[in-house]
């Protein structure tokens, strides 16, 4: 239930905190005083946008605060899913600063504005000639047949597997449009493929293929650069070889009578060994290298091809290249195989159609059961509000169409008037009789379902007298069971409430300002004179008053 509504700084609201009572609390006040202002407030908590029009002093921000009273059992484990932490009297802020931006808080705890709306439609609900606009939307129309059948549970496991089934035939869909589109593509695929397997990429070493290809292009320049190395080293009378054997001798020559010279003598040694083994090798390989012209070509046959898939596949090494033969590959496998992942996908959707089909036959029957108790009762009801005659009915159909609710399409049709043909709520119901319908509807459905706060907006227009004490009785056997808060310019519902709120308007300092304060009994009897005649001090009217508070 709401508790507690704190205001500051809201259109000419300068400061209000306003506390509320279980049951039927009415709210009363002159025209222009402030009401609607209370109710868009109370929007803000609510989710509804807003602006810097909403200040009523630029200079401070606005702050719009409700205290809600819940109930552990009902509600942690939702505060938990969100990541919110819950309180018995869980307060929801909303803040509007000077500059127009907006801040939602649930117990102190910053959020989205969605999440707020989502929260605080589940725990007040607000219903005026506006939103009795919602009694011809078919949604609203199958949320009455559902209460009054007791099909929460069914609705919803009904919707887990409407959801599975949305899932899988979204995954058939998927699967069917890229499986046209693979087989359109299919010939380009599969082209690509051969090409990417014909150029034997798992057999191509390309940096080897490019050294030899040097090694090839530069055959000549090797072979005549290595037999010059070996001339230098072994041929001529100026050979390397020579050179050193030269140098031991004389080295030799004087090593009888000079030790020294001997470490010396044994390096000429290695060296001479040394140079022995290069020029041996440069032999060798001299004798390997030749020009290969078929070599070469196939070669860069090997290497163009390898070049041209780079420069196509936009890559520049051989394993990116692998990956995308890869794919292909992977690709070319899906066609192949499209069609068996395609036919369970068909199973499985037609699997759970039979299932959605069974369970939206059971809701159509529970549905059609409630129907002939709904009119009637409603019908009882709209009797004591002063429309005897009326006559509500309910058609309700089903067809192949899988919704979220079921497979049912429904329409009320209404009449308020004896002899008339009933006709769909929105061509022929005025305001003031879509407002008693819906309150009626709400009145029967307050044993069936968990409404949360209810508070409606002069939703008794067009009623009075009699009419309107009856009204006044329906709101309060509803507040029996739920906390109802009423806006009213009438005197026969404002006596039914447990609490009475007055808004005020005043001037001070040349500035309008509204308050709200609670009446006591007084006070009450006084408003309620006012009400019925003008003034609060005409002694008929007091006693009319006393008599409306069941006062002797």
């Amino acid at each position: 239930m709401l508790k507690r509504l704190e205001i500051k700084n809201y259109a000419i609201i300068e400061s209000a905190k306003i506390d509320f009572a279980t049951g039927l609390t009415a709210i009363t006040g002159e025209t222009g005083a402030g009401k609607s202002i209370l109710l868009g407030a109370l929007g803000l908590v609510l989710g509804k946008r807003a602006d810097t029009t909403v200040l009523h002093n630029n200079g401070g921000k606005c702050i719009v605060e409700a205290t809600f009273e819940l109930k552990e059992s009902r509600w942690k484990n939702f505060f938990e899913n969100e990541q919110l932490d819950f309180e018995v009297e869980t307060v929801i802020r909303r803040e509007i600063n000077t500059s127009g931006k907006s801040r939602a808080f649930i117990n102190d705890t910053p959020c989205k504005l969605h999440l707020l709306e989502g929260l605080s439609a589940q725990l007040i609900q607000i219903h005026s000639q506006h939103e009795t606009l919602d009694l011809a939307n078919s949604s609203f129309q199958l949320l009455v047949l559902d209460s009054l059948a007791d099909n929460s549970s069914l609705l919803n496991q009904y919707r887990q597997k409407h959801q599975t089934y949305l899932a899988i035939t979204s995954k058939l869909k998927d699967a069917l449009t890229a499986r046209e589109q693979a087989i359109k593509e299919k010939d380009y695929i599969e082209y690509q493929f051969n090409e990417l397997e014909s150029a034997g990429l798992d057999d191509i070493d390309v940096p080897s293929l490019e050294l030899r290809q040097k090694e090839l292009e530069h055959a000549e320049e090797i072979q005549k650069n290595l037999n010059e190395a070996d001339n230098l080293l072994n041929n001529g009378n100026s050979s390397i070889s020579d050179l050193l054997n030269h140098v031991e001798s004389q080295l030799r020559g004087i090593s009888s009578f000079y030790s020294p010279i001997e470490s010396l003598i044994e390096r000429i040694e290695q060296a001479s060994i040394e140079i022995n083994d290069i020029s041996n090798e440069i032999q060798l390989l001299a004798s390997n290298v030749s020009p290969d012209n078929k070599e070469l070509e196939l070669i860069g046959d090997q290497l163009s091809v390898v070049y041209n898939l780079y420069r196509k596949h936009s890559c520049n090494d051989i394993d990116a290249l692998k990956l995308i033969w890869k794919d292909y590959e992977e690709k070319l496998n899906d066609i192949i195989h499209g069609d068996d992942i395609i036919k369970e996908l068909e199973i499985e959707a037609k699997q759970s159609e039979k299932v959605l089909i069974e369970l939206s036959e059971e809701l159509n029957k529970k549905r059609k059961k409630v129907i002939p108790h709904l009119q009637k009762e409603v019908l009882k009801l709209l009797s004591k509000v002063g429309m005897e005659g009326a006559e509500l009915q309910v058609d309700l159909q089903i067809d192949d169409q899988l919704r979220t609710t079921g497979r049912n399409s429904i329409q009320f049709n209404f009449s308020a008037n004896p002899g008339s043909t009933p006709k769909e709520l929105h061509k022929v119901a005025s305001g003031g009789e879509l407002s008693r319908l819906m309150l009626c509807i709400k009145s029967l459905l307050a044993g069936s379902i968990n409404l949360p706060t209810l508070l409606f907006d002069e939703i008794d227009a067009g009623v009075s007298g009699k009419v309107a004490a009856k009204v006044g009785e329906i709101m309060k056997t509803l507040a029996e069971k739920h906390q109802v808060i009423v806006i009213t310019h009438l005197p026969q519902i404002a006596g039914n409430g447990h609490e009475h709120l007055l808004v005020e308007k005043t001037i001070q300092a040349k500035t309008t300002i509204t308050s709200i304060r609670p009446l006591n009994k007084d006070e009450r009897i006084a408003e309620l004179a006012t009400m019925l005649s003008g003034t609060s001090t005409e002694s008929a009217a007091i006693e009319n008053a006393k008599l409306l508070l069941n006062h002797d």
